[in-house]
């Protein structure tokens, strides 16, 4: 907690020295034109003839480039510089180093603590891994503004994420990460310990979940769960998706051996990395046709039927009534296909 506390200290420090350095260049500024001016417009040889001209001098006298195309000549003048280039140099060097320091600052806050995000419809990524990297990448490939919130630093900072740390069971940290204009939140699984067994992780999950639901109940929450006993819980208590770690993959492995190369065309539908997309669509148009002609109509447009949605529910096979009661079909195309 000393870190933190001792930023916001610096911060504080840094925003008042840039804001005097900034007050005092600009008054320097000011006077060094109008004093020179008024010195030296009379004199013969003296560079200086029009303000614009005093404010050339002045610019290149504090700033140290001195082209030496305004002369200063008289002895009341050249007095006058001395003080302008001491107050001058001094007030514009403070102020870039005061910036430069508080650059500095705000990369540490970012990387340290953390920032308040101001995103909107972006995705709340909880307990980074490697898996969390594929997450982030797949959702770059799509646009979607990324925000990590975690306990630890986040080391991958070649991805253009934002960075909040803390804790997705602590509200305060939730907010900071923008949950109340967030899309949707992914609760990744914690490393497994010896100290920490799967159940318990899982417990940590849905307690998580949960306090999200409560804070924003309209926002998408996807959970990753350890054990297929607690995907029953999950969804209890209200989480939106429940993805139980090794499921997927233990059928796609099954399946390869029947069809080789499954898992390869799966990964590359689901990865997005081809001209495939999956989409829904409304039924409500189609409640009045029977599935065959509706398929028909897909085929003929190049699409692919592979879901129906009840509610927040998804089936593969089409309900008894139809499509009377269903909400939206979910299908699959090319890329650009009208």
């Amino acid at each position: 907690m000393l870190l933190p506390v001792l930023l916001r200290r610096v911060r504080k420090i840094l925003k008042r020295g840039i804001g005097a350095a900034a007050l005092a260049s600009i008054i320097v500024i000011i006077y060094a034109t109008f004093s020179e001016y008024f010195i030296e417009r009379n004199l013969p040889g003296s560079g200086i003839h029009s303000l614009f001209t005093s404010l050339w001098w002045t610019m290149q006298t504090i700033t140290t480039v001195g082209y030496g195309d305004t002369p200063v000549v008289g002895y009341l003048g050249r007095t006058n510089a001395i003080f302008i280039m001491i107050f001058g140099i001094g007030s514009l060097g403070f102020m870039l180093s005061s910036l430069a320091a508080s650059l500095i600052d705000n990369n540490l806050k970012r990387r340290l603590e953390g920032v308040i995000v101001k995103e909107k419809n972006h995705v709340i990524i909880c307990n980074y891994d490697s898996t969390g990297k594929q997450v982030v990448l797949d959702l770059m490939d799509k646009g979607y503004p990324i925000v990590m919130l975690s306990d630890t630093e986040i080391k991958d900072r070649e991805l253009d994420f934002d960075y909040v740390r803390g804790s997705a069971l602590n509200e305060s940290d939730l907010k900071r990460a923008g949950i109340m204009k967030c899309n949707s939140v992914i609760l990744l699984a914690s490393k497994l310990t010896e100290s920490r067994e799967a159940s318990e992780i899982d417990a940590l999950t849905i307690v998580a979940g949960m306090k999200i639901k409560k804070i924003n109940p309209k926002v998408n929450v996807i959970a990753e769960i350890l054990t297929p006993e607690s995907a029953i819980n999950a969804k209890d208590a209200g989480i939106d998706e429940v993805v139980v770690r090794g499921a997927l993959s233990s059928s796609v492995i099954s399946k390869s051996v029947f069809t080789p190369g499954m898992s390869d065309l799966l990964l590359q539908i689901l990865s997005g990395k081809n001209d495939i997309d999956i989409k829904e669509i409304d039924a409500s148009q189609y409640k009045d046709k029977n599935f065959v002609d509706v398929q028909k109509i897909f085929h003929s447009e190049g699409k692919f039927i592979v879901g129906f949605r009840i509610a927040s529910d998804i089936f593969a096979k089409i309900p008894k009534e139809g499509l009377k009661g269903c909400d939206s079909i979910i299908y699959m195309e090319r890329s650009g296909t009208k």
